[in-house]
Order: structure tokens, then C-alpha cells, then sequence
């Protein structure tokens, strides 16, 4: 993400309904799948400004873990860890809960499978996993490119790398259903405009679309989310501009392998 980004995420990242939603829904999928009980280790990777960092701080000592320094500056409420998603600088087995949000689908993780074994690496036995990415690859455009996005996400194909790094899915669903026809005809349409005026090519740098909403427009927004949050928390979404994934690691037992029964 280009610095600038990074400054204005931080502006308004306590106010804006996007970042809003995104906490009420970790809370709720949390406390609703039982991944939220006791006081645990836990790890944000890819924390940014820190914006999810007050919801996490419920559930334990939180330590925010970025590839970019600067962006750690503006953390607030964890300990800060400069570190990467390839080869995170954490002991085996450490972790009770790890926390990605929007983080896979970066252009600095190249090799998901290989963060997504990390992840499986650190967390305890027993522990959770929680993702949310962007979702509904044809939703590509520059506010991706903004935030040096490399790919969106099938919710299967994100499903498949974490039960191939040795993890079990407790819940999946795909959200922003609500703002889905939005967001499609903005970028679907605006690629469409491109490639009619002959600048079809998504640009490197590009525009966030993030910026700070009306208070009119974010009540509005809010009573959309307080129907699907819950929706996506219980029975899941069929599609939507994100995806959100939980996951639980093997227990001790399970994780050693069966005991001898002599």
C-alpha cells in the first residue's frame, strides 16, 4: 500500500463503517464459534495502522506484526513486531489465535500457501485462525491496485490452502454482500468504460476508493449490516466483495499422532 494510504487509514479507521463492520463481524464469528474463550496469545499479521486491534485486545495480549515499519507507528493498544507472513519470527506452537485481515491477498505475499503454513506453524494446539480477504476475483480494479493487491479470492480456494496446511474449517462465508452490486458496477463497469476508451490496463498505483463517509450514509450502512452480519456469522453468504474463514488448529493428541495403545 502506497504510505500515503497508510496516513489516511489511520485518519479514519476508528470512524468508518468498512473497518466498523469488519470488527463487529470478527466479534461475533469469535463468540458465536467458541474461539473467544479465556485469555489468550494473539497475533495480527499484517496489523497495518492497527485498526482490528481493539477488538482483539478482548481476547488477550495482542502483538501487531507488519512488514512495514512505518505503518506500526500509528499502532496503538498491542505489541508491535516488524516481521513477515513468509517467515514469521514467532516460536512454534505460540499462538492462540491468529488474526489476518486482508492480508493474503497482498502483492508482498507471493506464496500463500507458504503464509498459510506459517500461520499453521505458530498456532497452538487447539487454537483459531481468523481471515478475512478480498473476495470474487472479477472484482479487481485500482482501489486493489492501491493497496498493491495481487489477487482476490474464491471462498473454496482459500478453504483448500488452510486444510492443506493441516487446519479444519470451523466457518465460512463470503460478506459486503450488501454493497456487492456497488462494488461490481463501479469496478466491472469502470473496466468495461476503460476498455471501450482504450485504457483497459489496471494501473500499478491506482486509487483507494476509501475515504470518509456522511453520517447519514454510514447509519445507513450500518442497518444493512446489523441483517448480515449475523447471516454471515450463522449460515453464510453466497457471495460478496469479501471472505471471512475460521479455522482451528489440531489438539495435542490429535496433532502427535495416536498413542500406543499397549
Amino acid at each position: 500500500m502506497e504510505a500515503a494510504e497508510y496516513a489516511k487509514m489511520a485518519r479514519i479507521q476508528d470512524e468508518h463503517w468498512w473497518f466498523a463492520v469488519k470488527r463487529q463481524l470478527a466479534q461475533v464469528i469469535l463468540m458465536r464459534h467458541g474461539a473467544a474463550g479465556g485469555r489468550r496469545r494473539v497475533l495480527e499479521i499484517g496489523c497495518g495502522t492497527g485498526a482490528m486491534i481493539s477488538t482483539l485486545g478482548a481476547y488477550g495480549r495482542v502483538v501487531g506484526m507488519d512488514l512495514y515499519a512505518p505503518a506500526l507507528e500509528h499502532v496503538r493498544g498491542a505489541d508491535r513486531l516488524v516481521g513477515d507472513a513468509l517467515s514469521l519470527p514467532v516460536a512454534d506452537g505460540a499462538v492462540d489465535l491468529v488474526a489476518c485481515f486482508d492480508l493474503l491477498y497482498h502483492r508482498n505475499v507471493p506464496q500463500v500457501d507458504r503464509a498459510v503454513a506459517e500461520i499453521a506453524r505458530v498456532l497452538a494446539p487447539g487454537g483459531h485462525v481468523l481471515i478475512t480477504d478480498s473476495a470474487s476475483p472479477a472484482l479487481y480494479g485500482r482501489h486493489d491496485a492501491a493497496h498493491h493487491g495481487a489477487r482476490r479470492f474464491h471462498k473454496g480456494d482459500l478453504q483448500r490452502q488452510l486444510v492443506d496446511a493441516g487446519l479444519s474449517i470451523v466457518h465460512a462465508s463470503y460478506f459486503h454482500t450488501a454493497v456487492f452490486p456497488l462494488v461490481a458496477i463501479s469496478r466491472i463497469g469502470g473496466r468495461w468504460l476503460r476498455q471501450l476508451a482504450g485504457t483497459g490496463e489496471v494501473s500499478t498505483r491506482g486509487h483507494s476508493q476509501l475515504r470518509p463517509t456522511p453520517g447519514w450514509l454510514s447509519a445507513m450502512i450500518g442497518a444493512l449490516y446489523r441483517i448480515e452480519i449475523p447471516l454471515a456469522a450463522r449460515i453464510g453468504l453466497p457471495f460478496g466483495v469479501s471472505v471471512v474463514v475460521l479455522a482451528r488448529g489440531a489438539d495435542a493428541e490429535t496433532a502427535s499422532g495416536p498413542r500406543d495403545a499397549s
